[in-house]
């Protein structure tokens, strides 16, 4: 069976796209409603401040934070430098000599704002086409070494040199690239796409002189657009589409950019859904978990961190060989092309540490990780692949081409805040009794009320009853516990009434979730209350995460 594409957008809480060959997923986006990326969005901003510390500057793009643009980001020819190469490379650079509070400026984002910062800028623009990518104040024009097209070259010279008769620009001042599928492309074909390239300038320039700031002055393309444009090649037989919006709008891009193929759009109008029909919906879902099943016997488990993605190999039932090292061998080889296969499913970036199954064979060791290397050629990301270390782990540097599917489509648990990890309800009541035990050694506490989760507190009340008992007896006070089934499970709330005239309300949280230490916040608040007697209430709000 040929490759297909398929482009599931009639949900449009969850738009999704897949290419797949026999029944194998090879490549999988997924764009959430919530989380729309606006990476390669061009706006007319204004600066808001500049740090010169950092080198940056902070920039008013009409978003929920201000963009950050760094020294390095900026670009001489939107700024109006004559001297294009000279000045933004020379020894001595300040971002006060190019940006000042007010200026208005040309950037696109190439990273999306996040819950904490803004989104990460640059005034280097990039306009992508369907086979060429035309890049604003830039003198670079060449062919993408991916492509093995040898005569390439020789096509998109002439398509330029044509292009220079017919457009009266200053070719030094734009730099055209040929993409990865320009691969088999005629001149007509890399004339028309760049002219589309530069009619884009054109209207965000237009825009730009036009339009206050801020302003959104180019989108990148909508979801299924964007994803006929980064996964359609000559070797995908069918488009199909189950959505009458998306069919209608990739039509119209395949018209303007690649009529040839206007026969391979096809639209899928079923009850069943479109995934399920073509047998993907189950390895779609597979994506989301972190184990991932090899056919030897043996498996993955992928654990994205803070800073790095840590992949462990393990053997688990497998028994393809007579003895370990083949063994060992045999399954290494499996894990590495399906780690090249999971890192673009799910779209996993930066450091990746790979933990494989310890090989002696230097033979073996050298194969491995050739058939890595060759795994990961297939990535549209760039990917950077190290040696096998005496431990048995091997590096890779993977460049993010958007949000990971996780980022994209799960929220952090209310309830372990990402964790996955909460204390158990017998520590939870041994806490309690610790916090309660210290309020009430005072002697000056009256009465104790316990607001604790529903398993916690039937703990308390079932195995912990004597050591409350005991309290009461010792310190004369009376402790009531109330389980909550509203609380977390390892949340809890201690109210004190004291016997002193006057009142104190505190409240300590403790929210530090990596573990590394428990921080208190502790606020005071006075409170005069029971006017006859002139006594107080001291509350104890205690949140552990």
């Amino acid at each position: 069976m040929s490759k297909i594409l398929l482009i599931n957008t009639i949900n449009r809480e969850e738009l999704r796209a897949a290419v797949v060959e026999n029944q194998k997923l090879l490549d999988l986006e997924i764009e959430s409603a919530k989380n729309l990326s606006k990476k390669g969005n061009i706006y007319k901003g204004v600066v808001t401040r500049v740090e010169g510390s950092l080198q940056a500057g902070f920039i008013d793009i009409g978003l929920n934070r201000n963009g950050f643009l760094q020294i390095q980001e900026l670009n001489d020819y939107l700024l109006g430098m004559e001297n294009r190469r000279g000045r933004l490379n020379s020894s001595y650079r300040h971002i006060r000599n190019y940006l000042s509070a007010g200026k208005e400026i040309l950037v696109q984002i190439v990273k999306d704002e996040t819950e904490s910062k803004g989104a990460m800028l640059t005034m280097n623009l990039a306009i992508p086409g369907k086979y060429t990518v035309l890049l604003i104040g830039s003198s670079r024009k060449g062919v993408s070494k991916r492509i093995k097209d040898k005569e390439l070259n020789q096509r998109f010279n002439a398509a330029l040199e044509q292009l220079k008769s017919e457009l009266d620009i200053d070719w030094d001042s734009f730099g055209i690239i040929a993409r990865s599928s320009a691969g088999g492309r005629t001149v007509a074909e890399l004339v028309r796409d760049i002219k589309l390239c530069f009619g884009k300038w054109q209207r965000i320039k237009s825009g730009f002189e036009n339009l206050p700031a801020p302003s959104l002055l180019y989108s990148e393309a909508g979801f299924p657009t964007r994803v006929v444009r980064e996964y359609f090649s000559g070797d995908i037989q069918q488009i199909i589409v189950d959505s009458e919006a998306a069919f209608n709008e990739i039509k119209d891009f395949i018209e303007e950019t690649m009529p040839r193929y206007r026969n391979r759009l096809k639209f899928y109008d079923s009850d069943v859904p479109l995934f399920t029909q073509y047998g993907i919906e189950e390895e779609v879902q597979k994506t989301f978990h972190p184990v991932v099943e090899l056919s030897s016997g043996g498996f993955l488990v992928i654990e994205p961190l803070e800073s790095i993605v840590a992949i462990d190999v393990n053997s688990g039932k497998a028994k393809a060989g007579q003895d370990f090292e083949t063994n060992a061998f045999i399954t290494n080889l499996e894990a590495v092309e399906e780690v090249a296969r999971q890192l673009r499913l799910r779209d996993l970036g930066g450091l990746i540490i790979v933990d494989l199954i310890d090989m002696k064979n230097p033979r073996n060791i050298k194969e491995v990780e050739r058939r890595l290397k060759l795994a990961v050629s297939l990535d549209k990301a760039r990917v950077e692949v190290g040696e096998i270390s005496k431990f048995g782990l091997i590096e890779l540097s993977r460049q993010r081409i958007r949000s990971s599917v996780n980022s994209q489509l799960f929220s952090k648990c209310p309830y372990c805040l990402g964790t996955g990890k909460v204390r158990g309800p017998e520590l939870v009541a041994l806490d309690v009794i610790r916090k309660v035990q210290s309020a009430v050694a005072s002697k000056t506490v009256k009465s104790v009320t316990v607001r604790i989760a529903l398993v916690a507190g039937l703990y308390l009340l079932n195995f912990r009853k004597k050591d409350l008992s005991n309290l009461e007896t010792k310190y004369n006070c009376d402790i009531i516990i109330v389980p909550e089934e509203k609380f977390r499970p390892d949340e809890f709330q201690i109210d004190l009434i004291e016997r002193e005239k006057e009142s104190l309300s505190f409240a300590e949280i403790d929210d530090d979730l990596d573990y590394k230490g428990r921080v208190a916040l502790i606020r005071s608040k006075w409170r005069s209350k029971r006017l006859a007697q002139n006594q107080a209430e001291m509350s104890f709000d205690l949140d552990i995460s």
